[in-house]
């Protein structure tokens, strides 16, 4: 689908679907930890949370009431590249809605003591956060392997960035970041297209362009390495990983294609060995991280203490024979799990709505789904295998554990890792 992009530099996506019975509306800005600075870390989070508490004309409360009086969902998230702001609704109520969306955009507050209280719930969250290990071992990771990148920290801040941060810094972000070029609004279900288009002319076409254009934001580079983090938990989290591809690399499709034989699937090589054969792991999957510029491939575990050994040592195994080994049934069938789950999971109008808005954002365009089908289907053997062996390079291992780990166990997996895979 092309954009209709307004004079001041917004990006629309208009996408009707006569037969649905809501609508879903995304509203993506490039606003996220790549283009913070560190004292700022957070700032991209913690604007997405002010621009709820309330505008000029409706307090905090009055927003939730409204979205609620029309029986809508309003919600937002913070990634490491850009805020989403939504919207799911029923058609009859999407004008309001989105009345409402462009007020907490344009018109909203940053007041003093809001900022105050938000700081309070934000670090509230952030504990939450490293009580919950499965998501702790990934920061652990992330600053390991993009130490000194802005990609390898929390999206959430820092108990010493947030505390600092004033609402003269908010409308500074605001004003710079925040501007309708690097915005992407993407509507999705039943509606009409020209009421639509009028409407969000109306409400948004009065932006003021950016003023000026932001300097290139530097590649995250990939650095190997081993870390161990003791803290008693139940159950211990592992995680292995290597350089991906950006989510601009025609590789992506086979990234895919590869997690899915390896790990993504209940047929997976990984589940198979680990969990159903030897009953080493809680969990395991292998995962794909595709950032504009950058990329992260690796397996995660969830076990205990005593198997952590026995099964990284299995994982290791695994990765290493593969590249030889992986046949055509298994590309086959990966091949079909790709697209059969990219047409089911494009059949919500919300699923929709979002693919659209962080593809154009991030990537300028939106590959139709029949498109991407045929990519994954023109993967062959010998391309499956040349990139599964350059990508699991042995001399590229980086290895975060966290939990309970002996020294003898420490001294078992660096000696696993620094060998071949």
């Amino acid at each position: 689908m092309t954009p209709i992009t307004l004079p001041n530099g917004l990006r629309l996506l208009l996408d009707e679907m006569p037969g649905a019975a809501s609508v879903a509306v995304n509203l993506c800005v490039l606003s996220g930890l790549r283009f913070e600075r560190p004292e700022q870390a957070g700032i991209s989070h913690m604007m997405e949370h002010m621009l709820f508490k309330g505008t000029q004309s409706r307090t905090a409360r009055q927003i939730a009431e409204e979205a609620d009086d029309l029986g809508a969902n309003l919600n937002a998230f913070t990634c490491k590249e850009y805020t989403c702001f939504y919207v799911r609704s029923l058609p009859e109520h999407l004008a309001p809605m989105l009345a409402l969306l462009a007020d907490m955009l344009l018109d909203s507050r940053l007041a003093a003591a809001d900022l105050d209280m938000e700081t309070g719930v934000v670090l509230e969250e952030i504990a939450m956060y490293e009580d919950l290990p499965e998501e702790l071992v990934f920061d652990l990771f992330y600053g390991m392997v993009w130490p000194g990148h802005m990609l390898g920290k929390n999206i959430l801040g820092t108990r010493e960035s947030l505390p600092a941060l004033t609402p003269e810094d908010l409308r500074a972000h605001l004003e710079r970041l925040f501007t309708p070029e690097r915005m992407v609004l993407s509507v999705c279900g039943k509606f009409g297209a020209d009421e639509i288009l009028r409407h969000i002319e109306a409400l948004f076409g009065g932006m003021p362009a950016g003023t000026r254009e932001l300097p290139a934001t530097p590649t995250a580079e990939f650095r190997p390495g081993i870390r161990f983090t003791h803290k008693a938990v139940e159950q211990n989290q592992i995680v292995l990983g290597f350089p991906g591809c950006s989510g601009r690399d025609p590789r992506r499709y086979h990234a895919a294609l590869l997690s899915t034989m390896l790990g993504g699937s209940t047929s997976s090589r990984l589940f198979q060995r680990l969990r159903e054969e030897l009953g080493l792991v809680y969990s395991v999957d292998f995962f794909n991280v595709h950032h504009t510029q950058e990329g992260i491939s690796g397996v995660s575990l969830a076990l205990s203490e005593k198997t952590q050994c026995e099964a990284l040592a299995e994982v290791l195994r695994i990765l290493r024979e593969f590249p030889d080994t992986v046949t055509p049934q298994e590309l086959r069938r990966a091949q079909e799990q790709a697209a059969a789950g990219m047409v089911m999971g494009l059949e919500s109008n919300a699923a929709r709505a979002s693919r659209g808005a962080c593809n154009v954002l991030l990537y300028g365009g939106c590959t139709p789904v029949e498109r991407s089908i045929a990519a994954y289907r023109a993967v062959t053997l010998d391309e499956m295998r040349a990139y599964a062996r350059a990508l699991l390079d042995p001399a590229n291992i980086a290895l975060c554990v966290l939990g309970r780990c002996s020294k003898k166990a420490e001294r078992e997996m660096r000696g696993m890792t620094g060998g071949t895979i």
